[in-house]
């Protein structure tokens, strides 16, 4: 029974014989032989299971129960041995007034038992495990919430070393994970962890249950990465798993099931990370499974379901024809194996037509596709309508169908593909993730009529219909919004879409296609999203393409100015405002309020995991199957979780604006002290936009002597040139000819091109810059140096590796008419950036009037690089100019522990040494020092409270990345970002001998500004330094010096 235990059952008054001592000593002896009558009887019963046992043992019990008062201290244990039969009642013959009266007798008791009782955590525990029979049975989440809640107390009261604890606590995270798949919620999952963490703690390694306890976790930790994609959470559910095997001897019933979901795991983060080495170990453990289970094992069809999912992801991954052959035999066997009425036969024919339908793409063949096609189609036809994978499966069909007819031709595909995805959205519940790819299913097989020849115009229009309504589903992947949302851009800027049929959607398209154009960046942040890792997010902006610019060139042609400012910014410098910008206020949220700011994280990595579920993949059968409407309760939890959270961060003082994008009404005030140019590229037209004034007002050049095919072909020229100069790319440092001068990149120069640099120069006079600088010279006139407008060039596409600040008129003789007697001219990559080192100025000290402290970092001879002889000689002039405030680390001085230190300690600091771009993961560019790289990653962390000036007097440190031309993959942006106000940069390699030169002429002029009592100017100095330079030296040498920031 429960020996101590749990029931609650009274059945008359209790019997008083205790008025007399003999009475009393009767009545312990009675109640002494009736409680060893009942157990003997109870252990019987448990023995043959004999139903005259079992009705003694509850007549005894209850009899027990009725006799003893409340008060008398064996109270307590009779209404637990009655629980215990009230319960073996229950489980004989299945009446709910059995667990009901097991339930009130057993609460009885703990009542009258207090924590301090031995007894009392046991019955507690058997308590729990009653409110969870109950739950099995009637699904009431009261009885599991009182389950947790007993489970829990008991657990609390009992020694660490209590034997039965370890079991308490499995059931214990049995409940919560019960509570997680019928919530969805993350505290259950993690309360899962905990549980099983503990129990695994507490059981010994020579314990038999260890193993299956490892695996338990192991399971646990999976979910929890499946729903948050937390790489820790992946190699956690490894190590457990892997240590469970280790634990399981050779011969051992368990390994098979082990190693199956080993490699199960395995394959997961194969697919996760892209790493064949992991899908190799995946099959052979799953190989090694199969190999050790006899062919009448109920489990060996699974584990070779499982090796062809794992073959099919490791084809995905590595794309080896070999992978794809092997998982689509696995996989032919295992439907094979599978008899007809199996719950598993649907989900293994789906895997092997997804897997048929890649082998198509592969191969063209139209005998792969039909193959598909009809094990697809069987796969739907065996699941009934509330099978929760119906819908996934219809989708998939859809799919298939939709390609065979662009294949063939034949209009009954087309009328099953739609048949298919309408199915599937009647079965699939309102708010399910699932449905906004349905819609998109529907829209795309639309539009693959128009494609044909049986297209119809109605169809234009139901594609309209259906990708409008996949861009407004709240709960739908935001992938698959972002495709719906481009999709019904390209229809609506058709300039071939009737106007005449604008009022059957309710307006003119152009007005729509703005709507649109802002509902699909609004996604942006959704589809690049923070919690993806750098590579990951980067792969994103390359899908996304110039969606901005596109965006923008609506914008324009619709008068509207300061939207398409707008739009640019939000499609620009995105990683980088994520890593670096947004980071403050992501960070001033934990310092602020730490469980929140985990709180936001962890349901925001559930969201995004939450809209992935959709995907057209092979699905092992370790995942779990959940109900379509738990699925979508789950979504809705989540999704009003995260709203909450959201309302909750910006309603505290200083975090109004918190995550969300920029207007311009916040970003007026980067023109504050400039005329910042925004130049739009785009194939459509080409534009600047100029922001200037007090209230930063808008004017539009249109550039229309300027194309973004143009912008392509100088970029491909100016690149060639370099390439040819051997000023652009990684070159290992060597030997150089004496005869040419030295680059900061241990290179020499070919000065042969100055033909083509003048062309590039001159068409980018002509066609862009003289435009934007004809029009600002109608705010302001000056031929002064020190009185020229000053521009900030925020340039998008190709026309992001082009120098506007250089562009003019020059001849062999030298300049005629260039940028640089009208304006002087800065780069930033976005608006935002100038806004940073703005507010941030307001809590910094000023720079001191004439002796700015300034670190100066040499490194002429760097281990492993090329020497740089006069980068000693550059850090001593520097240091002449300020002799009093400047600090030179040279050579071995400049280790990176060293620097760190001290850049927190100066305004100012000036690197000459080698330096590389990461274009992959810019938080690992680096400046090369004595000792190893200095990451940005590692300034990242550092707080540069008084951070001033940068001057980057190495090679390409603003030279960014072909792929990502609007993310400013470039050191220069990076020092901006980390908190310079301003930051001197490189386009390309530059001379060993001209830097030193740039940066005396740079740093006197600077020293004027300052001995005059005026605030440095930086861009200012750089220009005056780079006009003396730019009509004796080679183009190639003073133009890649530019500034950035304010």
């Amino acid at each position: 029974m429960y020996g101590r235990g749990n029931s609650d059952e009274s059945s008359g008054q209790p019997v008083d014989l205790s008025n007399s001592h003999e009475g009393a000593r009767s009545f312990e002896l009675v109640v002494e032989g009736l409680t060893e009558l009942a157990m003997k009887l109870h252990q019987r019963y448990e023995k043959l299971r004999d139903l005259e046992d079992l009705n003694y043992t509850f007549a005894v019990t209850r009899l027990l129960s009725s006799i003893i008062p409340d008060s008398h201290p064996a109270k307590a244990s009779a209404l637990s041995n009655l629980a215990g039969a009230r319960r073996a009642r229950f489980e004989r013959f299945d009446e709910m007034r059995d667990l009901e009266a097991a339930i009130a007798a057993l609460s009885h008791a703990i009542e009258l038992t207090p924590d301090w009782r031995p007894d009392q955590p046991l019955l507690l525990n058997n308590l729990s495990n009653l409110k969870a029979a109950r739950f099995h049975r009637l699904g009431t989440l009261y009885d599991l919430d009182a389950a947790i809640k007993a489970n829990t107390r008991a657990i609390e009261l009992t020694p660490g070393d209590y034997p039965y604890k370890p079991e308490w606590l499995r059931l214990l995270s049995n409940a919560h994970e019960t509570r997680f798949e019928r919530l969805g919620t993350l505290d259950d999952l993690g309360a899962t962890i905990i549980a099983r963490r503990s129990a695994v703690d507490l059981t010994p390694d020579d314990h038999p249950d260890k193993p299956s306890r490892l695996k338990a976790l192991g399971d646990a930790y999976k979910i929890r990465f499946q729903r948050l994609d937390n790489l820790d959470d992946l190699e956690n559910a490894l190590a457990s798993q892997s240590r469970a095997i280790a634990l399981t001897p050779d011969g051992h019933p368990d390994k098979p099931l082990l190693l199956n979901i080993l490699g199960d795991t395995q394959r997961e983060r194969g697919l996760r990370l892209a790493t064949p080495d992991d899908l190799d170990v995946a099959i052979a453990n799953l190989n090694k499974a199969i190999a050790l289970t006899p062919d009448h094992h109920p489990g060996k069809s699974t584990w070779l379901s499982n090796l062809g999912v794992a073959q099919n992801t490791r084809f995905v991954v590595r794309g080896d024809a070999k992978d794809l052959k092997a998982a689509i035999e696995t996989m032919t066997r295992v439907v094979l194996l599978t008899p007809d009425g199996d719950p598993k036969k649907p989900l293994r024919l789906a895997n092997l037509g997804t897997a048929q339908h890649l082998l198509f793409e592969r191969s063209g063949s139209l005998d792969d596709l039909e193959t598909a096609v009809a094990s697809k189609t069987q796969a739907v036809e065996l699941l009934s309508d509330d099978s929760p994978e119906k819908p996934r499966f219809l989708n998939n069909l859809g799919i298939s169908l939709r390609v065979r007819f662009r294949k063939v031709g034949d209009l009954d595909d087309w009328k099953m593909a739609i048949a298919s995805y309408t199915k599937a959205l009647e079965l699939t519940p309102k708010g399910h993730t699932m449905r906004a790819r349905l819609f998109e299913g529907l829209g795309n097989t639309h539009i693959a009529r128009t494609h044909s020849s049986q297209g119809i115009f109605g169809d234009l229009f139901s594609a309209i219909h259906f990708y409008s309504s996949s861009l407004s589903e709240e709960s739908g992947d935001p992938g698959t919004k972002m495709r719906s949302g481009t999709a019904l851009i390209e229809l609506l800027a058709d300039p071939a879409l009737p106007p005449e049929h604008e009022v059957l959607f309710g307006g003119s398209f152009a007005k729509q296609l703005l709507e649109v154009y802002q509902n699909v960046l609004d996604l942006i942040p959704q589809v690049i999203w923070l919690g993806h890792n750098v590579n990951r997010r980067y792969e994103e902006v390359v899908r996304l393409g110039n969606l901005s610019n596109q965006a923008a060139a609506a914008a324009i042609a619709a008068g509207q100015y300061t939207r398409a400012v707008e739009w640019l910014e939000r499609g620009r410098s995105i990683v980088w405002s994520q890593v670096l910008h947004l980071r403050t206020p992501l960070e001033d949220l934990q310092r602020h309020d730490p469980e929140l700011a985990a709180r936001l994280e962890r349901t925001s990595r559930a969201l995004q995991s939450d809209n992935s579920t959709t995907q057209d993949l092979t699905w092992s059968e370790t995942q779990l199957s959940v109900s379509l409407d738990t699925q979508t309760r789950s979504h809705y939890s989540l999704a009003a979780e995260y709203d909450k959270l959201l309302a909750e961060v910006r309603g505290i003082k200083g975090f109004a604006n918190f995550l969300l994008p920029m207007t311009f009404s916040q970003l007026q005030s980067a023109c504050a002290s400039t005329h910042v140019v925004v130049v739009n590229v785009y194939e459509s037209r080409c534009d600047a936009l100029i922001l200037h004034g007090p209230n930063c007002q808008v004017t539009h050049v249109p550039l229309s002597a300027f194309s973004s095919q143009q912008a392509e072909e100088m970029q491909t020229r100016l690149r060639n040139v370099l390439r040819n100069e051997r000023l652009l790319g990684r070159f290992r440092g060597g030997e150089v000819a004496e005869e040419h001068p030295v680059d900061r990149g241990g290179r020499t120069r070919n000065p042969h091109n100055d033909d083509f640099i003048r062309k590039i120069l001159s068409d980018l006079w002509i066609r862009v810059v003289n435009p934007v600088l004809e029009t600002i010279a109608k705010f302001t006139k000056s031929n002064n140096d020190d009185a020229l407008p000053h521009v900030t060039w925020c340039p998008t596409g190709p026309l992001v590796f082009l120098p506007l600040h250089a562009a003019g008129i020059y001849t062999e003789r030298g300049p005629t008419k260039t940028a640089m007697d009208f304006a002087v001219s800065s780069y930033t990559p976005t608006l935002e950036a100038l806004l940073k080192p703005r507010t941030l100025s307001k809590s910094r000290t000023t720079t001191r009037a004439s002796n700015p402290r300034i670190l100066i970092i040499s490194q002429p001879n760097t281990p492993g690089k090329a020497s740089i002889p006069n980068t000693k000689k550059e850090a001593e002039l520097v240091q002449s100019l300020f002799p009093r405030s400047a600090k030179i680390l040279d050579g071995e001085k400049a280790v990176v522990e060293t620097v760190l230190k001290n850049m927190g300690a100066y305004e100012w600091i000036h690197l000459a040494c080698h330096g590389g771009q990461n274009s992959q993961d810019p938080t690992q560019s680096e400046f090369a020092l004595h000792d190893g790289p200095l990451k940005l990653s590692a300034l990242m962390n550092k707080e540069l409270p008084i951070a001033e000036l940068a001057v980057l007097s190495a090679c390409q440190t603003a030279t960014g990345d072909e792929k990502l031309s609007e993310e400013a993959v470039h050191l220069a942006a990076a020092m901006l970002n980390v908190g310079y106000r301003s930051v001197i940069g490189t386009m390309w390699s530059i001379s060993d001998r001209t830097a030193p030169e740039v940066a005396r002429r740079f740093y006197e002029s600077l020293r004027s500004q300052l001995d005059s009592g005026e605030e440095p100017q930086p861009a200012y100095a750089l220009h005056v330094a780079i006009k003396r330079l730019h009509r004796t030296e080679d183009l190639i040498r003073w133009i890649p010096f530019v500034h950035y920031g304010l």
